[in-house]
């Protein structure tokens, strides 16, 4: 064990001393007296002297059982005797509610996250949490707001730059640096667990409007003499067209003849009507744009007539056989 090199102690064994004047450096934690860190008290923090003090590392060192649990050893320069008349017991602080406007919201959208907090003896800052889930970045601060009082209520706003899933939580401090989240994980999930929320952002459609387009070849009442078919169309929305599906009528069924999407060369579909008995044929289309909307039928139906087999062929060729008269 490091020499005993202690002189005249502020406080002994037994006695309830607090971290002061230590900024925002906090006092280390060590176990043992001359070893690792294990934690770190803020000013404010109380705890118990179980033992020292013991001179190590150019400072005498106590044993210290913190309000929280933590036991370790720590400068005594930073520590001072709390009167038994100021000496409280200070409890973790706790959310109270934990709520978010929606759960869906589209990109450039709003979330508005309301909370409630309350500590038995002061509260410092309530902080939001964020997850971007869909990113794949982990729990993070990213707005706090400092607060005072035992008990408070408020809200945050967040506007998350893309679509994804968006996980929120909670931290709430008191003025002893003790925290507690929404799950009220330090409390034993008491006095409720009330998160995390998760929040789905959707992408925002570039446009509602119903896309536009028909079929302009063949023309209606158009008289179909020979297969293949060639069928094309017009089609526009102001978010691009994704794709122009091609429909049939015939024995009584609608039957799909190809799905173009490809429109650099324009939409269209070639039908291989050969092995379609004659008959009216109805020919219509269904357009999808970039943006989600459809719409079947823009333009109206075609109709159209397959009359292959009324083509007439080429007379055939007679034989004439002129006999000339033969005498007996």
């Amino acid at each position: 064990m490091p020499p005993n090199n202690t002189s005249a102690s502020a406080f002994s064994i037994g006695d309830t001393v607090e971290v002061y004047n230590t900024g925002s450096s906090g006092l280390l934690v060590l176990d043992p007296a001359c070893g690792k860190m294990i934690g770190g008290k803020f000013d404010g923090a109380r705890g118990v002297a179980l033992d020292g003090p013991v001179y190590c590392y150019n400072y005498n060192r106590w044993l210290i059982r913190w309000s929280d649990g933590l036991q370790g050893w720590s400068a005594e320069n930073w520590l001072r005797k709390v009167s038994s008349a100021a000496a409280v017991v200070d409890n973790y602080p706790n959310v109270t509610s934990f709520s978010v406007s929606s759960t869906g919201i589209k990109q450039g959208e709003s979330v508005t996250i309301s909370y409630s907090v309350s500590d038995d003896v002061g509260l410092r800052q309530v902080e939001l949490w964020r997850e971007d889930v869909t990113a794949g970045i982990t729990f993070r601060p990213i707005k706090t707001v400092s607060v005072s009082g035992k008990s408070y209520s408020g809200s945050f706003s967040d506007t998350p730059s893309s679509p994804g899933t968006y996980r929120y939580g909670l931290h709430v401090v008191d003025t002893n640096n003790e925290w507690n989240c929404e799950r009220n994980s330090r409390t034993g999930f008491s006095p409720g667990v009330y998160g995390p929320k998760d929040v789905v952002v959707g992408a925002t459609a570039t446009s509602t409007s119903t896309p536009t387009g028909r079929i302009i070849s063949p023309s209606s009442g158009y008289t179909v003499t020979s297969c293949p078919l060639t069928i094309r169309a017009d089609a526009s929305a102001p978010s691009g067209i994704a794709w122009v599906r091609f429909w049939a009528q015939y024995d009584g069924n609608w039957h799909e003849i190809i799905t173009d999407s490809n429109g650099s060369d324009g939409w269209g579909a070639i039908w291989d009507c050969s092995s379609v008995s004659d008959q009216q044929v109805i020919l219509t289309i269904w357009i999808h744009d970039n943006a989600g909307n459809e719409v079947w039928d823009p333009g109206g139906y075609v109709p159209v007539t397959l009359k292959k087999s009324s083509i007439t062929p080429p007379p055939t060729p007679s034989l004439h056989l002129h006999l000339r008269h033969q005498c007996r």
